[in-house]
C-alpha cells in the first residue's frame, strides 16, 4: 500500500500548519485564559480561513466548500490538533454542514447551507441529550403531526456553539415504539416560539467552546423544516460516521504530535544532576513509547481513510483509528506532563491545558468503550483485519496453521 500523499495534500498540509503557527497559536494562550477572544480577532481568523478555502472543507464543491474526500480532511485535521480545540471552527467543516448539503432542499440549502458557508449565519448540531448519549435510541424528544407540520418538545444538552447559532441541526423521534429508525431530522431557527436557550455547561479544556442546554416547549414547525425523510434521521446520522471519527483521530494524532515535540524539546533544555534530562533512560522510553504509538495508529488512521475514500464504510478500522488515537492522546499528554514536573501544572505553559482537553476524545464521537464493541460485532459478523500487504485470506492462513 503506497501511503505518499499526493502533492495537493503535501501542500494543504503547508498551508495548514502555517495557519496554525502563524495566525492561530499567538492567540492560544489569551483563548484559554480568557475563554474566547475579541469579536474583531475572531472575524479576522475566520474572514483568513474563508479567502484560503478552508472553511468548508468536506462539503461539496457545488455547494461552496473545497469538496476534499476523507483523506485531505484527514490532513487538515491533524495540523488543526497542533493547537487549542477551541479553534476547530477556523479550518475545517462546519458541524452538521455536509449533512444540510446531502440531504437538504433547494430553499434549506439556500436558506440556511449558504450563508452558512458565508459567515452569515451560523448553525448548531443538537442530538446528544440528558438520558440519550451514546444510546440514541433512548431520545426523548418528540415531533407530532399537526396538520401540514409538526410539534416540538423535549430539550438537548452538551450544544456548542449555541451562543452565536442561529440555527440548529436537531433530532426528534416521530416514531415512538422504532428506536433508532424512528428518530427524524429537522432545521429549527432559535428565534421561533418556544425555544429556550438553557444554562451554559461549563467544561474544562474546552476554551473558545461553549456549550449549553436547549429546550423545545411546543416548537410549531412548517414540514419545509424536516430535514430528510420522515424516520430517516438515523440516516443522517450515521452518513459520516466513520468520516467523523477518523477527523476526531487526526485531531488526536496532531496533539500528540505537538505533546511529543514539547517533551523532547523540554528534556533537551532542562538541566538536572549535571545534565539534561533527555539524556537519562527513563524519559527516552517514555519519548519513545510516545513515538511508537504516534507511527503506529497514525499509519492506521491514514489506511482507515484510503478505505473510506474507496467506498467501504471501513466500520471497524474507524472505530479502531478513534479509540487507539484518543487513548494515545492522554498517555502523551500524562507522559509530557511527567516529563515536565511541576512546571508542567502551570498555566504559563501550554502542557496543563492539553493535559485538560484531551480527557474529552476519549468520550466525544463515541466512548473508546463504544468502539470496543463495535469492532468486537464486526469481528462477530466475519470482519478480518486487512491491508499493509497481508489480506484478510492469508491471515485466516495463518490462523489455521
Amino acid at each position: 500500500m503506497d501511503l505518499r500523499l499526493p502533492v495537493e495534500l503535501d501542500d494543504l498540509r503547508t498551508l495548514v500548519r502555517r495557519v496554525v503557527v502563524d495566525h492561530l497559536l499567538p492567540h492560544e494562550a489569551a483563548l484559554e485564559r480568557h475563554g474566547t477572544l475579541p469579536a474583531d480577532v475572531w472575524a479576522e481568523l475566520e474572514g483568513r480561513s474563508r479567502a484560503l478555502g478552508l472553511h468548508a472543507l468536506g462539503v461539496p464543491a457545488e455547494h461552496g466548500g473545497a469538496g476534499l474526500d476523507t483523506l485531505g480532511q484527514l490532513v487538515a485535521a491533524e495540523e488543526m490538533g497542533r493547537v487549542a480545540v477551541g479553534f476547530r471552527h477556523i479550518v475545517g467543516t462546519p458541524a452538521g454542514a455536509p449533512v444540510v448539503a446531502a440531504f437538504g432542499t433547494p430553499e434549506q440549502h439556500r436558506r440556511y447551507l449558504q450563508p452558512w458557508l458565508a459567515g452569515e449565519r451560523w448553525g448548531a448540531w443538537a442530538a446528544t441529550e440528558p438520558g440519550a448519549g451514546s444510546d440514541l435510541g433512548a431520545m426523548t424528544t418528540t415531533a407530532r403531526r399537526d396538520g401540514a407540520g409538526w410539534v416540538l418538545s423535549g430539550g438537548k444538552h452538551f450544544v456548542t456553539g449555541l451562543d452565536r447559532a442561529d440555527f440548529v441541526i436537531t433530532f426528534a423521534k416521530t416514531s415512538r415504539d422504532r428506536g433508532v429508525r424512528g428518530l427524524t431530522a429537522f432545521l429549527v431557527d432559535l428565534d421561533r416560539a418556544g425555544v429556550v436557550r438553557g444554562r451554559e455547561q461549563v467544561m474544562m479544556g474546552r476554551g473558545g467552546l461553549h456549550s449549553f442546554e436547549l429546550h423545545f416547549d411546543d416548537v410549531v414547525l412548517p414540514d419545509g423544516a424536516r430535514l430528510g425523510d420522515v424516520d430517516g434521521g438515523f440516516a443522517l446520522l450515521i452518513k459520516d460516521v466513520s468520516r467523523m471519527r477518523l477527523l476526531l483521530a487526526g485531531h488526536c494524532l496532531g496533539v500528540a504530535a505537538r505533546l511529543l515535540h514539547l517533551a523532547a524539546e523540554w528534556g533537551r533544555s532542562r538541566v538536572q544532576f549535571g545534565r539534561p534530562i533527555g539524556e537519562f533512560g527513563a524519559l527516552q522510553w517514555s519519548l519513545a513509547d510516545t513515538a511508537a504509538e504516534l507511527v503506529t495508529v497514525r499509519a492506521a488512521t491514514y489506511q482507515a481513510a484510503v478505505l473510506v475514500d474507496a467506498g467501504q464504510e471501513a466500520r471497524a478500522e474507524s472505530a479502531i483509528a478513534k479509540a487507539f488515537a484518543s487513548e494515545l492522546a492522554f498517555r502523551a499528554a500524562d507522559r509530557t506532563l511527567q516529563i515536565f514536573g511541576g512546571s508542567g501544572y502551570c498555566r504559563d505553559l501550554p502542557v496543563e491545558a492539553l493535559f485538560r482537553a484531551v480527557r474529552l476524545w476519549r468520550i466525544a464521537e463515541g466512548t473508546s468503550e463504544i468502539q470496543r464493541m463495535l469492532v468486537g460485532r464486526e469481528l462477530d459478523g466475519g470482519w478480518r483485519p486487512a491491508g499493509m500487504g497481508i489480506g484478510t485470506e492469508q491471515l485466516e492462513e495463518v490462523g489455521a496453521s
